[in-house]
């Protein structure tokens, strides 16, 4: 076990070897990369072990860190774990997902170990390393001696009082404005030449670290959606409005439901963007070079250089994020199941077309009609006020706490296009291939026939379109 893993950029190596030095000097056992693995070790192993073993990973963030997936990985790592210590060598924003821990500022640092932001740091350390063995007992002397594990060499480090010890974890996870701490006088105590200097012990009393958020900001939130069984397709009398139904709605066939949760709104601009300042992703569109959206002129066309941030049309961060391709989707419940440690996934047809009807036996879930206000779809058909997307949640929540389920943007779902089975099924999946995905709920230029929870729509994965988005769910 290290007391310290020290996650960085390569190219910052030269510049951060002083900061390995003084950690050593400290008498902390330091895993660093370079000269920690050997000759003929698996690198990948040996750095999981060590991140997964270490007592506190101190990562320092700089220009060539926040853009290296080895660094971000092991910092979610670290963060998991909670032993997150995050430095700034230059001035930077910390990755996203991180700037609410607050980083300690070594841009200036000189690097001395008396420098205030050294201390402050070493404090920090002090605090973890006593969370996860006993604190050494009191001595006469300031300076204490300990033994590094596995090198059998005795080491100095810094003698901390115990309100430092409680209170140091709880400074890098929130900014807290400066609080200058009183030094407290040291004991002349004869030691060689080179020792290290006294961390002041502050008077404050011991501050808890704070407790990590069920659901992170960025997070769709989540509904719980109750095991069952439904008639799945167009079913006569119930499904067979607003003009008919299609031939690939037949024939409606028994289907019964594991529980899982569904995502209650669609994910919206504001969640996307997270994952794509996270991860610096760019989506079909924005590789191919244009998206079916509006031009400056007002006309629908495949425009180039339009793309979920731009669509001809205005949105805010809440409404649902469109134009992205089933590819994107994918790459996002991937990362968003990575962000969390929760496993995210695109529902399937069987599971959204149950959620849709939430539990009722009508072509919607408030009726055998469109009606007025109850969904964003074409013109004035739908009774609504909105010109373009709505925000999410514009309307009434559906029996199971769903929102937009019908119109606003049609929705990707996991499944292959295929036939429907005339037999009961339990949890299909769909087809086990095929040519398109399918794409559910329609969509704000809609007209009612299109928004019916029988409705099925698919297209390539690659399409990117202005009304296309989709929403999330959890489970099996």
């Amino acid at each position: 076990m290290y007391d310290i893993f020290f996650s960085y950029s390569s190219k910052d190596r030269e510049r951060l070897t002083p900061l390995v030095r003084a950690f050593e000097r400290q008498g902390w056992s330091v895993f660093w990369d370079h000269q920690t693995i050997h000759t003929g070790e698996n690198w990948h192993r040996k750095i999981e072990e060590a991140i997964n073993n270490s007592r506190c990973v101190v990562v320092a963030w700089s220009r060539y860190s926040v853009q290296s997936e080895w660094v971000l990985e092991e910092a979610h790592k670290a963060k998991r774990r909670g032993v997150l210590l995050p430095v700034r060598i230059d001035d930077v924003e910390p990755p996203f997902g991180f700037s609410l821990r607050q980083a300690g500022d070594f841009t200036h640092w000189n690097d001395k170990p008396d420098h205030p932001v050294f201390i402050e740091l070493a404090a920090r350390i002090y605090a973890l390393l006593a969370d996860s063995s006993p604190p050494p007992e009191p001595q006469p002397a300031t300076l204490l001696s300990r033994s590094r594990p596995g090198s059998g060499k005795t080491g100095q480090f810094l003698g901390i009082g115990v309100g430092v010890v409680a209170m140091a974890g709880a400074v890098f996870y929130m900014q807290q404005p400066e609080v200058p701490k009183p030094p407290v006088p040291a004991q002349t105590v004869t030691q060689p030449a080179a020792t290290t200097p006294v961390v002041p012990v502050p008077s404050t009393p011991p501050t808890p670290p704070p407790v990590k958020p069920e659901r992170q900001p960025f997070e769709p939130e989540m509904v719980n959606i109750p095991a069952g069984s439904f008639t799945m397709g167009c079913k006569e009398g119930r499904d067979d409005v607003e003009g008919g139904c299609d031939s690939d709605e037949k024939p409606a066939h028994k289907v019964t439901l594991s529980a899982f949760k569904l995502a209650k709104t669609e994910v919206t601009v504001g969640q996307f963007r997270a994952f794509v300042e996270a991860t610096r992703y760019k989506t079909t569109a924005e590789e191919k070079g244009s998206c079916w959206s509006l031009d400056a002129d007002g006309k629908w066309g495949d425009v180039k250089g339009n793309s979920w941030r731009k669509l001809g049309f205005p949105q805010t961060d809440d409404h649902p994020v469109a134009c992205v391709s089933w590819d994107d989707a994918q790459a996002y419940v991937v990362w968003l199941g990575k962000e969390t440690s929760k496993l995210y996934r695109l529902p399937t047809e069987a599971e959204w077309e149950y959620a849709a009807r939430g539990g009722k036996e009508n072509a919607y879930p408030w009726g055998q009609s469109i009606g007025k206000n109850n969904a964003n779809c074409s013109g004035d058909l739908c009774g609504e006020k909105f010109d373009y997307t709505s925000p999410v949640g514009s309307f009434s929540p559906n029996p199971f706490g769903l929102y937009d389920m019908h119109g606003n943007a049609w929705e990707w779902v996991s499944d292959w296009k295929g036939e429907y089975a005339a037999e009961q099924q339990q949890d299909p999946k769909g087809a086990s291939s095929g040519s398109s995905r399918v794409l559910r709920g329609g969509s704000w230029v809609n007209e009612p026939r299109y928004v019916r929870s029988a409705l099925r729509n698919d297209r390539t994965p690659d399409l990117r379109h202005y009304n296309v988005g989709f929403r999330v769910a959890q489970g099996q």
